[in-house]
This record gives structure tokens, sequence and C-alpha cells, in this order.
């Protein structure tokens, strides 16, 4: 029997897959996605004054074709002088069923994986929509091509952020790419040893990183150099773009993280995708966030948590009454 192009060429890749993985390299490593067909080449992009060249441009090929040219984290940064000061970041956790969220349509905001339901229920205008887990994709493919196709109909504006693998993960599962929509891509890192360090710190130790230039702060000085550290949590990453972005003050909605053993609230019961949050939380989460809270105040900005119900405890992110909003 003869076996097809197609199949043979699959074939081939995994038996290069299984390979790689005998020395240890992640399924995001560059490699693998070549692997796939999938490869990245640094383009340029300028300033509207054609002064300045931003450099975090890719254009992307897929199976030797052109398939789309990214857009640029440092020129959209070069553009938050005009914008607002302050972000609202939402994750996915059940108090946010709670939340009255209508205020979000006049506010920054950006959604982490399946929060992006919001820019249908809220008919939001404008949404940064952030994908660090191609799992997500794999498992809810339907929302997020429901989403997108309103986003395609309404002509609502969208950035889309996410590594290199979630891109690899849209291709796969043949994900709607809105005409128009920009498309951010970030480089992707594991949690180094300095990061990893500091699960076993107490809540107050944070405290002290604000009195010194501690090496640890370089978690969010590498976004532009480097990449985004994946902290066991999409919300981490989140934060770190907001930090990037340069907001002022940073808004954390949904981040309820000990109750992730109920359905997010966007799902139903016996629709739930299983959560690891509380398997990451000592050694990721917590750590991650004891930093992010030190950067901010080192740096004069503010971070809150507005989950009325949270495993993160306050004295490391304090919260705030999301209600006070709808009264401004």
């Amino acid at each position: 029997m003869m076996l097809s192009p197609a199949f043979r060429s699959k074939q081939r890749r995994s038996i290069f897959k299984k390979f790689l993985r005998l020395f240890g390299l992640p399924d995001f490593s560059q490699i693998y996605l070549f692997s796939d067909g999938l490869w990245k080449k640094r383009s340029f992009s300028f300033s509207k004054d054609g002064e300045e060249i931003f450099d975090d441009v890719y254009s992307i090929y897929f199976n030797s074709r052109f398939l789309l040219l990214t857009s640029s984290f440092q020129s959209l940064r070069k553009n938050m002088d005009s914008r607002s000061k302050r972000i609202f970041i939402i994750g996915s956790g059940p108090s946010i069923a709670k939340q009255n969220l209508n205020v979000l349509k006049n506010e920054e905001v950006i959604l982490l994986n399946g929060s992006c339901i919001l820019i249908k229920q809220l008919a939001l205008k404008e949404a940064t929509l952030v994908i660090s887990d191609d799992s997500f994709i794999q498992k809810r493919s339907r929302l997020l091509n429901e989403v997108l196709k309103y986003v395609q109909e309404s002509g609502s504006k969208i950035r889309l952020c996410f590594s290199f693998r979630v891109l690899r993960a849209f291709l796969k599962e043949k994900i709607l790419l809105p005409e128009g929509a920009k498309i951010f891509l970030f480089e992707e890192l594991l949690p180094d040893v300095v990061v990893q360090s500091q699960a076993s710190l107490n809540i107050y130790d944070y405290k002290q990183r604000i009195e010194r230039n501690d090496v640890t702060m370089k978690i969010f000085s590498s976004f532009d150099k480097a990449g985004v550290f994946h902290c066991g949590s999409v919300m981490t990453v989140g934060i770190q773009i907001a930090a990037f972005l340069g907001y002022e003050e940073v808004y954390l909605l949904g981040f309820d993280i000990g109750n992730s053993n109920q359905p997010r609230f966007y799902e139903k019961e016996g629709d739930q995708v299983r959560s690891g949050l509380l398997a990451d939380y000592e050694t990721g989460i917590l750590p991650f966030m004891l930093l992010a809270s030190a950067w901010f105040m080192k740096n004069n900005r503010k971070i809150f948590n507005c989950s009325p119900s949270t495993l993160l405890p306050y004295e490391v992110v304090p919260y705030l009454d999301f209600g006070l909003f709808s009264n401004e």
C-alpha cells in the first residue's frame, strides 16, 4: 500500500520530535515548531515619523508560505501616552459571575483565555486577548471561534497576544484570525531558579526587596529583550504585559485560585476543564506575585486584587472592591 506524502511527512516529524525530547528540549522550542512547518523571521517596522525602528516584528511562515506579519509591542507601548493610565486584567475565576462588569465597556482591558467571551457578552469595541496555553485552544476551540467570529462581524478591534506555540495551536485547530486583528508575538520562557527559589518566602519578605536592586526584578525587565515568564497562571503573563506597556494602575479580576475545582465563570457543571492552579500555586504563582508586588511598589505603580475570594493573601496584593468603579 502506498503511503501518502502527507502521512510520511507527519511520521518523519513525529520521529524527529521524539529525538528532540531525548535532549530535554521544551515543546515550545523553535526547533519543535519548525518541525511542524511553522517558523518566523525577524523583521522591522518604523514609527509613523520614520525615525524609530522597532525590531520585535516577525514575518511568520507556515508550510513554506508567508502567513502574516506580527505587530510590535514596542510600538504599542510608545502609543500608551495617549491612553488610559489604568487597566483591568480579567481571569476566569468563578467570582467573575458575581461582578457587575458593565463598567469595563469604557476601560482598557486585558482578557485572559476563556474570559474572551466577555468581548461578545459586553459588546466590547476594543480589547486585548492574551493566551498562553495551547491546551486552552485545543479544548475550547468552539468558544474561541465564536468570539473571534463576533469580532469579525461586529468590526471590533482586537489585539491578540500569544506565544509561537499558541500560534501553532491556532493553525492546527483552524481558529479564525479576524481581518485587521493585530497579532503580538512574545517569546516564552520557563521560570528559572531565580523565581523558583522564592517559593519558600514569607509573605512579608517581599517588602525587603523594595529596598534593594534585587536580581529577581529582572522578570519585569526582560520582556522586550528575552520574553515572558509563565509562572503557573496566564494571569502572570497578563501582569507582565501590563507592566511593560506602562500602566500605572493594574486591577485583577477573577484571580480566585482557591476555588479552581469549581467551574470557571463561563463553564457549566460537567463541562469544565481541569485546572492546574492549585498545583502551581506554591512554586509558581505565589513567588511571582511576591515579586510583582515588590516591583510595582518599587516603581511607584499600583496593583490590586479585585477578587472578593482568593487564595492569594491580600497582604501580597491588596484587595479593592470592584463595585467602587460603578460609582465613578
